[in-house]
């Protein structure tokens, strides 16, 4: 879920930001795949058990998106392109 919540913020702020949503879909992705690929990292190649690098990790990332959102909600409102995206008719 942290993850999850991390890449949906750097989404949000993107498109707020006038960056087109098919680069704020893919900063998001690019999120997750950097934070499983450090997970994995550090399971694989550093030995730490699975259950305590989840836990780590999830607290870190529960830190930095509260840093980058300040602690607040970010709504996306009047963006058609990614209401579309978000809607769940394709």
């Amino acid at each position: 879920g942290q993850t999850a919540a991390l890449a949906g913020i750097i989404a949000a702020m993107a498109i707020n930001a006038d960056v087109p949503v098919a680069v704020s879909m893919g900063a998001a992705l690019l999120t997750g795949a950097l934070i499983g690929i450090s997970n994995g990292v550090l399971v694989s190649q550093l030995q730490i058990p699975e259950f305590i690098t989840t836990l780590a990790t999830g607290s870190i990332i529960t830190g930095i998106a509260q840093m980058v959102s300040e602690g607040k909600t970010i709504s996306v409102i009047d963006k058609k392109d990614y209401i579309f995206w978000g809607s769940g008719k394709i």
